[in-house]
């Protein structure tokens, strides 16, 4: 009976070994696929976080340039534009994700604001304010300010003059 299962074992060994079957196991399976969800799951958020990131830049980036021709607008009709079409903007060129509004004249001064309104609950709003007052020689000196919100909302900075100087409230500035 010994010698029988020292056969047996000997049989059983040596079929195992001499298998020219190649593969994976079930084990080294798992072993990659638990490695890889565990790698998924860390990457995932930070990569959900840029994507936002991506979308407020674009927002930020047109209210820059809203500032901007608001700025050249204002030099050369003694005004600000009360539109963004006024401006030369065309809808198509607004990122999506936020919505638009211009205002001009706000409270009797020489203020424009722009606002980028946050469709997705996520992102963060963003508003710019050109407002001008007059340098030393009696010219305009144009001014411009950007501020950020919290997530889902707009900022509505509110252009204060003390003195000479104009000072905008209501603004976490960039």
């Amino acid at each position: 009976m010994a010698n029988y299962l020292r056969r047996f074992h000997v049989k059983l060994c040596s079929s195992a070994k001499g298998s020219q079957e190649k593969g994976f196991t079930l084990v080294e399976l798992l072993v990659v696929i638990i490695t890889t969800s565990i790698l998924a799951a860390i990457a995932l958020p930070s990569f959900l976080n840029q994507a936002a990131r991506a979308k407020q830049a674009g927002a930020l980036k047109y209210i820059g340039a809203v500032n901007r021709g608001q700025q050249i607008f204002f030099l050369e009709n003694s005004r600000f534009a009360t539109s963004i079409n006024e401006l030369g903007f065309l809808a198509a060129q607004a990122p999506d994700d936020y919505s638009y509004t211009l205002t001009s004249g706000i409270g009797g001064l020489t203020v424009a604001s722009a606002q980028a309104i946050p469709t997705d609950p996520v992102l963060r709003g963003y508003a710019g304010v050109v407002f001008a007052t007059l340098d030393s020689g009696g010219g305009p000196k144009l001014a411009t300010v950007i501020c950020q919100g919290v997530a889902a909302t707009a900022p509505t900075p509110t252009p204060v003059m003390v003195g000479s100087e104009m000072q905008i409230t209501n603004c976490d500035y960039l």
